[in-house]
Formats: structure tokens, sequence, C-alpha cells
């Protein structure tokens, strides 16, 4: 997982330390508020912030920082772009969509986390699935306000997968991981990187990339 390569820039992009970078270079001086959104619960990206935040470095620099979650991909960019939030994390497909559709929002992405997005479909081995053609006849789940649900048609033709002969159960993030590891469904789109708590269930995983 790189933190960020300039000569590929990705498509997740994070609107945060670019500007954090700026605040902190400043003398320090009297807590300065910042509203900051996640663009879901927590995983293991959400550790750029929380870790800073854990360890009082925003503090030391003067910024008394607020986190809050988010409900769907869209959520973290409407509240910066109306203005009740100063920064977000957001996937930058889901802030290109926005801008198309919302013609010079207030908000642009300053910074890029991963030069290769998560986006993955994990797997029970048990089930059979090592390679994505597999994936029909099976059950998937997806969270239909997840960003990875709006690539799985474009991927499905690419491997030639008869989305016809796969079951799609839509289900919410939260319960995406738990229903992997207990086996009611068969494989699951999202982040890779949020499907840490199935290994430790004992479920054996297999992670295809989208």
């Amino acid at each position: 997982m790189s933190l960020l390569n300039l000569r590929r820039i990705g498509r997740y992009a994070y609107p945060i330390a670019a500007t954090f970078v700026l605040i902190s270079a400043a003398p320090a001086r009297a807590q300065t508020g910042v509203k900051f959104s996640f663009d879901s619960h927590a995983e293991a990206p959400e550790a750029l912030i929380l870790v800073p935040q854990d360890k009082g470095f925003f503090k030391d620099e003067g910024l008394d920082v607020s986190i809050d979650d988010a409900a769907t991909p869209v959520e973290p960019i409407t509240r910066v772009a109306g203005g009740g939030y100063d920064m977000a994390l957001a996937d930058i497909n889901a802030l290109i969509r926005y801008r198309d559709q919302h013609p010079s929002p207030p908000i642009k992405a300053v910074f890029v986390v991963f030069n290769k997005p998560p986006y993955a479909i994990v797997a029970r081995k048990s089930r059979g699935i090592t390679e994505p053609k597999q994936l029909e006849g099976k059950k998937l789940g997806a969270p239909h306000v997840g960003s990875t649900f709006a690539q799985w048609p474009q991927f499905a033709k690419l491997n030639d997968i008869d989305v016809s002969k796969v079951t799609i159960e839509t289900i919410g993030v939260p319960v995406r991981a738990p229903m992997l590891a207990a086996g009611q469904i068969d494989a699951a789109l999202g982040y890779s990187s949020g499907y840490i708590s199935t290994s430790r269930t004992g479920a054996s995983r297999s992670t295809i990339s989208c």
C-alpha cells in the first residue's frame, strides 16, 4: 500500500493532508477548530487521521480536530461543499461524479493517498472462488452505497462474467465482513482493507482486485 506516488496518481483521493501540512507549518497559537468527516466508519485508511489525533499531534500544532463517520461515499463531499465541515476523506470517483452534477462546487481534492484503489471482491476459499469467472452461480454481497459497487458492471464485462448468473444481495457495510465470515454470502464487494476481521474468525478467504 503506497502512501503517495506523484507519477501514478490513482483514483482514491483524500482531500486532507496538504491542508494539514500548511496549517501545521504556522507557529503554535490558540486551538483552531477543524471539523473532519470520514467517508464511512473507521477502517485501515482512517489511521492516517486517527493516529495523529490519538497521539495529540494535531493539538500540538494548534488544531482542535473533531471527527465524524459518514453513511455514504457522497456524504463527506456534501458536508464540505455545504460548509459544515472543513475537510474529509472521500473517494475521488464520487467527487468527480458530484462535480459533474454540481458545476463549480466549492470543494476539491488536494491529496492522494493510494496510487491504486483498494477495490476488491473478497471471497471464501471454501466456496471455490479464486478467479472472477467462478463468481457465477454464487451469492455476492454488495453495499449499493459503496464506491466498489459502481465498478462491478465494468469488472464483470472485462472478466466475461455472466451477471445473470450472479446473485447480488444488497447488504449494509457494517454486516459485510460478519456475513462473509459466517458463510451467509459467498463473496462481497468492498475495500480489501475492510475485511481484516474475517481472517480473525478463522474464515479462509481469497481476494480478487477490481
